[in-house]
């Protein structure tokens, strides 16, 4: 049994298939070792509509003779496929740690508008796949409204052109859920979004039972997704790293492989054993804000807070210990200031305390960016943000709801509690 098992699914049956080539170039640099063994499943677009497996040796990668297998034409945005390769990948290469990439386009939580975020996705091509259909991709793939609108429903990831599908919150939990009990009710050490936008409360939220790390992005992730190679070298030299050294790792080479460049990226770890403590501080900031919005300056308190705050591609995710930081600064009612002071002692970047183990981010437009994002949008909610385990275990939803429904009412005054 080897130290760790890298597993990568590759989706690229859509326009990042040659990223998926090059990604894996950057794999076969450093390869399988003694220690460690990277495995790919990779998703071809176009003609080249083939799914394989393959066991990547150094000077190897996107080639015959790394192909272990063949299979028929796939559907990443099915979880049952991402299962299958869970399963093999962990029967075939079984190991003491194991590493699980998701690679592809990404979205967040929301699936509001879900195929028109390949026009921001990790990879920032120009002409995107898919820009010419209905931005509810509902209609047109084989996720349906029905299921959009049901429990669970969300996050955008793993996104198939050929069969217009992708995986939505539910079914990511799923695939994470089957992998945990592949394992003998062993979490997954590290998950790892090549992606964009995943670092949110409300998507790691979903996969706290299943999962021990998330690494990701708050923002979107340039064309160089991933240093393969940075990451598979150090690992080679120390294949000892536990899950929270490995997460820590992957987020300072990636920062490290920008630092020439003019991109602007963020990276995060995550340890999702402190994410409910995260989700009651949140709480305890929701009760404060609920009991005050009536009060004199409170919601132009919340207004304030929510323009200044760090934002990301999507102006309705908002940086969450940012968002903390201006609310206990503006506000004068001690127990919103009190509240929104344990958000930030929870998020804590620390390997031994806080949510946030390891983060990283480079370049002006993220200088406020400390690890998580959360939904906080500028209008109405969205009808699908209830669905989520977050926003219905938890009462951050009830606090947007309540705050977009009294905005625009008049504030009472409270006398000397200011």
């Amino acid at each position: 049994m080897k130290q760790w098992t890298i597993l990568a699914y590759l989706a690229g049956d859509n326009n990042l298939d040659s990223a998926g080539v090059e990604d894996m170039a950057e794999m076969a640099k450093v390869g399988s070792t003694p220690d460690v063994d990277v495995v790919v499943q990779f998703d071809r677009a176009g003609k080249k509509t083939i799914t394989a497996r393959y066991h990547v040796s150094k000077g190897g990668g996107c080639v015959d003779k790394d192909r272990v297998m063949v299979l028929p034409e796939t559907n990443t945005g099915d979880p049952q496929v991402l299962i299958d390769f869970i399963a093999w990948g962990i029967q075939t290469y079984p190991a003491q740690h194991y590493l699980l990439v998701v690679w592809n386009h990404g979205s967040g939580w929301s699936e509001d508008n879900v195929y028109r975020h390949t026009t921001l996705t990790r990879r920032k091509l120009p002409q995107p796949t898919i820009l010419t259909h209905s931005p509810l991709r509902s209609a047109l793939f084989n996720t349906t409204i029905e299921t959009m609108a049901g429990p669970g429903a969300g996050v955008g990831i793993a996104y198939d052109d050929a069969n217009r599908d992708f995986l939505d919150n539910a079914e990511l939990k799923k695939c994470l859920q089957a992998a945990y009990a592949q394992t003998g009710g062993r979490k997954v050490d590290v998950l790892g979004f090549d992606a964009c936008l995943m670092n949110m409360i409300e998507v790691v939220y979903q996969l706290k039972d299943a999962v021990a790390i998330t690494v990701g992005s708050e923002e979107t992730e340039p064309g160089g997704g991933w240093p393969y190679d940075l990451i598979l070298d150090a690992l080679a030299k120390k294949p000892s790293l536990t899950p929270v050294q490995l997460g820590q790792t992957i987020v300072q080479k990636y920062y490290q492989s920008y630092l020439n460049t003019a991109q602007d990226v963020t990276q995060s770890a995550l340890n999702l054993a402190r994410i409910d403590g995260l989700a009651e501080a949140v709480d305890r900031l929701a009760d404060a804000l609920l009991a005050n919005l009536t009060t004199t300056g409170v919601r132009e308190t919340i207004r304030r807070a929510q323009r200044d705050c760090q934002r990301f591609y999507y102006p309705d995710y908002l940086d969450l210990y940012d968002l903390a930081r201006l609310l206990r600064d503006y506000s004068a009612v001690p127990t919103i200031k009190t509240a929104a002071q344990g958000v930030m002692s929870a998020l804590r970047a620390s390997a031994t305390k806080g949510v946030i183990v390891a983060q990283k981010h480079l370049g002006a437009s993220v200088a406020r960016a400390r690890g998580i994002s959360i939904y906080f949008p500028r209008d109405a909610v969205s009808p699908f943000y209830k669905n989520l385990d977050y926003a219905a275990g938890h009462r951050w939803d009830e606090f947007l709801k309540a705050y977009h429904k009294t905005r625009l009412q008049p504030e009472r005054h409270k006398g000397r509690g200011l």
